[in-house]
């Protein structure tokens, strides 16, 4: 095992995966730490106590081998805390990354499953091309550790999840337009709006994409998320009873022996929206290729206002 003091001055990794995590080479997020955290967890909320711990995490560790090894348990982990003496990073100090390629994690007992624990936002981000993670970064300039790993202070975590085909068409099109990520914002805010959920709505709003592609830039900025919301109040509106509890299958009834939407060919954002928006969580082909088809003549009936 390496000498603390040798540990400390490591190199970042040197692997060429950038990560949500650590887009910029060094850890900014910690918001799946521990992985055994209550449900709804959120750093922010125990800001105050959490840098506390950080540093008390980071001087015990720096103390030596006989002040590590205590259970994990809930909210906090032994291994988490301070990376630098500014407290300017904050993650695992058993990580790899901290110790040239040496993995410690196995000390708390969650070696596996802290290696495997990664957010959808994050799972997003990695399939994202080197041009569009550049883009999308900014929005999260300046956040401390505690805000960049927040789900409420990092708008990161709620962009991404509209996904890479919906995330490349903003870029593109806010390049034709010379626009930066601020600027795309500010014309588009309903990327940010807290009343979309971009897992439920990211199918309905990359349908209209492709439906309108050869618009004007103007036009689409205008008419998209208006045309989205349409199209979303329609597909609730007939597939879903309204006061009836859905049971998870179409129209109220019992499953019946129907798959589960995720296991459909279908394309998993598809499978979101039934789930997310209808209640759906099983239903044959043909009820989905009913939705789908219900959804495509709407679309072609609309114009660009």
């Amino acid at each position: 095992m390496m000498d603390v003091s040798e540990r400390q001055n490591r190199p970042s990794s040197g692997g060429d995966e950038r990560t949500l995590c650590a887009p910029d080479g060094e850890p900014r997020c910690f918001g799946c730490c521990p992985p055994i955290r209550p449900a709804g967890y959120d750093p922010l909320d125990w800001a105050g106590s959490l840098r506390r711990e950080l540093s008390d995490h980071r001087s015990r560790f720096l103390a030596g081998p006989t002040a590590w090894g205590r259970p994990v348990v809930g909210f906090t982990c032994w291994a988490l805390g301070f990376l630098d003496r500014k407290g300017r990073r904050a993650g695992c100090l058993l990580h790899p990354a901290q110790n040239r390629g040496t993995d410690l994690r196995y000390l708390t007992g969650y070696q596996a499953k802290c290696a495997r624990e990664k957010c959808l936002a994050a799972g997003v981000f990695e399939v994202l091309p080197p041009e569009g993670q550049e883009f999308w970064l900014p929005v999260a300039a300046g956040l401390s550790p505690l805000y960049y790993s927040s789900r409420r202070a990092n708008p990161l975590f709620h962009l991404l999840l509209w996904g890479c085909r919906v995330l490349e068409d903003f870029r593109f099109r806010a390049g034709s337009l010379g626009w930066t990520v601020t600027e795309l914002l500010w014309h588009v805010p309903e990327l940010l709006d807290s009343s979309w959920n971009p897992r439920a709505d990211r199918y309905l709003l990359g349908q209209v994409m492709a439906a309108r592609a050869c618009s004007t830039q103007s036009q689409w900025m205008k008419w998209i998320f208006v045309a989205a919301e349409e199209l979303r109040l329609r597909a609730v509106e007939r597939f879903v009873r309204p006061g009836r509890p859905s049971h998870g299958s179409p129209c109220g009834q019992t499953s019946g022996g129907r798959p589960f939407v995720h296991r459909l060919p279908i394309e998993a954002e598809l499978a979101d929206f039934l789930r997310l928006r209808f209640g759906w969580y099983r239903a044959s082909l043909e009820e989905v290729r009913k939705v789908q088809d219900s959804l495509e003549n709407w679309l072609n009936g609309f114009g660009a206002s």
